[in-house]
């Protein structure tokens, strides 16, 4: 009788554990938080991390696909479990496309291998990050780039599956969430999360088509 009591509080215990730890943190709630607390998105903020901050307003609009596959550029950092954002964004963080249509979605990472392929990718990088915090311009696509976009267009894109009104998953080596923001001083953007072992990666792409 007594194993048996003992036992019963054991997992009363465990229960009660449980409910006041409340539910688990979501993906997208963990990416929020991280990015909230090292960047200042507030408004009027210089801070030169800012052309990140659409990531604090992931979940907050319906999801918009294109009719038809368009290319979106944009960056993309590998942020892992314990590292800090702002580390991330210096460290490891790297021009990538995206192609996404009403149905299918494929992300391509730019590495150049030249030092021509890194001075283009650095004038793309420094239209981008003007693009998110509000700078207008014009984006000069080299004509090689635009070929290999091209190319890489070719590859059929992964199906998608809506989650709900405002999020999006396909699977290809990892699951990828796909989120759309809008009504931002800097406009529109698609925002993706791969959700990977040890980490993640968050892409985001300022919704002007390259092609």
């Amino acid at each position: 009788m007594r194993k048996t009591l003992l036992t019963f509080m054991v997992l009363l215990l465990i229960v009660s554990g449980c409910l006041l730890s409340g539910p688990e943190e979501s993906v997208s709630e963990g990416v929020i938080k991280r990015f909230a607390e090292e960047i200042d998105c507030s408004d009027g903020s210089t801070d030169p991390y800012n052309h990140w901050c659409a990531v604090e307003h992931i979940g907050e609009f319906s999801l918009v696909l294109p009719e038809e596959v368009q290319t979106y550029l944009g960056f993309s950092v590998a942020l892992s479990d314990d590292e800090s954002v702002r580390d991330a964004i210096d460290t490891n963080t790297h021009v990538a496309a995206l192609h996404i249509g009403p149905d299918t979605a494929r992300l391509t990472a730019l590495i150049g291998t030249t030092d021509q392929d890194n001075e283009q990718l650095d004038s793309i990088a420094a239209f981008l990050t003007g693009a998110l915090q509000g700078i207008g311009g014009q984006l000069n696509v080299p004509e090689d780039l635009i070929a290999y976009l091209e190319s890489e267009r070719e590859f059929p894109g992964y199906t998608m599956s809506k989650l709900d009104d405002v999020s999006a998953v396909y699977n290809a080596e990892l699951p990828y969430t796909v989120y759309y923001i809008t009504d931002q001083f800097y406009g529109d953007a698609y925002l993706v999360i791969e959700d990977a072992i040890g980490g993640l990666y968050v892409s985001v792409f300022p919704a002007v088509a390259v092609m």
